[in-house]
């Protein structure tokens, strides 16, 4: 990713984490891109090959919208159930690319154990690539940070006990407190993946999330009209750009699955250093 997608403004790219620790990687090429998406990506095959992981998936899809890409995942995501279904969400990133530091944290830190002690949790590591660098006005909420890593802690409520939630919170908690001592970070910057109800020392300020005081005065009234019960605290929000610039269409989607332990992770990390 630092190597090859970041520096590329015609390629993003996302790496996610499940709960059993399968590696899904997915390519996104534009219909800019002007190389051999097969041999951009066969890095992966190869570091894969090395460190002995099976590769369980390795597929091409073809989309002519941002909407049909997105649109693929709702099966898995219909599939998320619990009673009640808890989700708590956070992030970090950087402006620039990350230091081997933020690679290690990331890695060593920010996959933690409650990806299997909440056993519909994801870990999405991502880039937007090189076109965040130019400054363009993408809609996307992750905008500033050239590199992004969330962490989606799900579980059924139903199978998981009042002290094990309590357990798993704590070691989330812990997480942002390490992930704000890195100075090089930007911790829940995103309005998406922040929660009202953590402490108020990790709660991340307004401003910081919708860009300016201004914008955030203009989020809480807009709230205060159409959402004063708060029923939808944590739904996704999207804001229209009013001067955004267009981006290229979706052209390819490569995505390669890996099915390693933690352990294979790091070495796969410490390979590309």
């Amino acid at each position: 990713m630092k190597g090859s997608v970041l520096p590329t403004s015609s390629c993003s790219m996302e790496i996610v984490i499940v709960t059993d620790f399968t590696v899904i990687i997915n390519f996104m090429f534009y219909d800019t891109f002007t190389g051999n998406t097969s041999s951009f990506v066969q890095q992966v095959r190869d570091d894969a090959k090395a460190c002995n992981v099976p590769i369980v998936a390795d597929d091409m899809s073809s989309y002519k919208t941002w909407f049909e890409a997105a649109s693929s995942l709702w099966d898995v995501i219909a599939g998320l159930k619990g009673d009640p279904l808890v989700r708590v969400d956070h992030c970090i990133g950087t402006r620039s690319l990350p230091s081997e530091e933020v690679l290690d944290f990331v890695i060593d830190t920010w996959v933690g154990d409650y990806i299997q002690r909440a056993p519909l949790s994801l870990v999405e590591i991502r880039s937007l690539g090189g076109v965040t660098k130019e400054g363009s006005a993408l809609p996307s909420g992750n905008v500033n940070a050239l590199f992004f890593a969330d962490m989606i802690v799900s579980y059924d409520g139903s199978s998981v006990s009042s002290q094990e939630q309590s357990s798993i919170m704590e070691d989330v908690h812990r997480i942002i407190v390490d992930a704000k001592k890195q100075g090089e970070l930007m911790v829940d910057f995103s309005g998406t993946h922040s929660q009202s109800d953590d402490p108020p020392e990790l709660l991340a300020k307004g401003d910081e999330i919708f860009g300016s005081q201004d914008n955030y005065e203009l989020i809480k009234q807009t709230k205060h009209t159409f959402d004063s019960t708060n029923r939808f605290r944590f739904v996704f929000i999207n804001i229209p750009l009013l001067h955004a610039s267009p981006i290229p269409l979706l052209h390819a989607s490569v995505q390669v699955g890996l099915q390693p332990t933690k352990n294979v992770i790091s070495k796969l990390h410490a390979k590309n250093q």
